[in-house]
């Protein structure tokens, strides 16, 4: 999703405030040092799914990689993308201040990705 359709979220009421049911949807896009490497790509989504475990604070966890597209509006330059679902902005807050999650960022991704690009997506 470009910087502009998440404004464009935002701005039309979607995405600018917790909801009690809905949650946050925590959608990490990554381009990696060696595009297209499965096995980056691979020890990516161990790590995450490592993380779910080990924090507790994931609710659900689905990855995947770009969808080739003609389109001008797609973006699908990007290696994978990690989608992680989280009661709400707390839960995040805490996730994102975690020791695992501190050491996956040091020891797995920061190794492996030469660019994050992040959407924090409140859910009706």
């Amino acid at each position: 999703m470009s910087r502009f359709a998440a404004l464009l979220l935002c701005l039309l009421g979607a995405g600018c405030a917790t909801t009690p049911d809905g949650g946050i949807e925590h959608a990490v896009f990554i381009w990696l040092k060696r595009p297209g490497h499965a096995e980056d790509r691979a020890a990516l989504v161990r790590a995450t799914a490592e993380l779910r475990k080990s924090t507790g604070l994931i609710r659900s966890f689905r990855h995947g990689q770009a969808v080739p597209s003609d389109r001008p509006v797609v973006d699908d330059t990007f290696d994978l993308a990690l989608l992680m679902r989280f009661a709400d902005r707390d839960a995040l807050a805490e996730f994102e201040c975690h020791p695992d999650h501190k050491r996956a960022q040091r020891e797995v991704l920061q190794p492996l990705a030469r660019r994050v690009v992040i959407y924090d997506i409140a859910l009706d």
